[in-house]
């Protein structure tokens, strides 16, 4: 099971545009990010440097509970967050010259906080953008890549490095409660909507992270329970998974974001019903 906080998103940061520049290896010194090799970065990191990118610093939202979500390292709290209200940040590794991310969510706006320390004279409020199914409703990849655009101008202003945003779940359920981040029942659909929109993002030189890939068909006390879906094996990667390779051919993303979702059978990954129940008008575990 994989924890849905950023904490354990894989975070593919040596591997983002703008950040790597030129590949001159230094003179003498550990390699640094910017100047050496991709490859010379990776063989520099410990596994405990690596541990770090991938687990991140811990998520703090206000209002929650101090143990409702997973903690990060010891004092990774008390390090002031460069943007309030974002989802969380990376680790840096100094020596390396890998500075620290600073992620938030979409999928339809900047999510961060609007008023910072109780100062109402400034507002940091985000455009409120179309909803995933809307923009897929309109089948127009040049218009979606320019409302990615305008979106990722504002993740630029406001100082987010990565934007978690698209999700491209797969509609699966009218009940789904969040059918509204995703674009379609349709895979190609959902995969030429999802690359146009991380296409205009990433032209600002900040990074997007699809999400959801599959099978995330309900979202109840998603902090305490993980979530779990009941789905014929046969067409899952197909209809499920199928567009987001179809995203990622079309437009590198800066980062795949991975959600809890159980999975217990192999090779299928999913468990199967018995079709006979389903044809009887019993209801699919985990459905809603």
């Amino acid at each position: 099971m994989i924890n849905r906080t950023v904490t354990h998103r894989l975070t593919w940061a040596l591997a983002a545009p703008g950040l790597l520049g030129g590949c001159t290896s230094p003179k003498s010194g550990p390699p640094q990010l910017g100047q050496a090799s991709l490859k010379e970065i990776l063989a520099a990191l410990t596994p405990e440097e690596k541990v770090q990118l991938v687990v991140g610093m811990g998520f703090y939202p206000a209002g929650f509970p101090p143990d409702a979500l997973p903690a990060g390292n010891p004092g990774d709290k008390d390090v002031p967050e460069k943007v309030p209200g974002a989802a969380g940040r990376t680790h840096a590794v100094a020596r390396l010259g890998i500075p620290s991310l600073t992620l938030s969510d979409g999928p339809a706006s900047v999510r961060i906080a609007p008023i910072r320390g109780k100062d109402s004279t400034k507002t940091y409020y985000a455009t409120a953008f179309l909803v995933a199914t809307l923009l897929a409703s309109t089948w127009d990849t040049a218009l979606v890549r320019r409302v990615g655009v305008a979106f990722g101008s504002e993740v630029r202003a406001f100082g987010i490095d990565v934007l978690l945003a698209p999700g491209m779940n797969s509609h699966r359920n009218p009940l789904g409660g969040r059918n509204f981040e995703y674009y379609s029942e349709d895979p190609v659909v959902t995969g030429n909507i999802a690359a146009a929109l991380v296409s205009g993002v990433e032209s600002n030189d900040v990074g997007a992270s699809i999400k959801h890939v599959a099978v995330n068909n309900m979202d109840l006390a998603s902090f305490d329970t993980p979530t779990s879906a009941w789905v014929a094996a046969a067409g899952t990667y197909t209809v499920r998974v199928g567009a987001s390779p179809l995203a990622i051919k079309q437009q590198t993303t800066f980062q795949l974001s991975i959600f809890q979702v159980v999975m217990k059978s192999r090779p299928l990954l999913v468990p199967q019903q018995p079709v006979a129940d389903l044809k009887a008008g019993q209801p699919r575990p985990g459905s809603r």
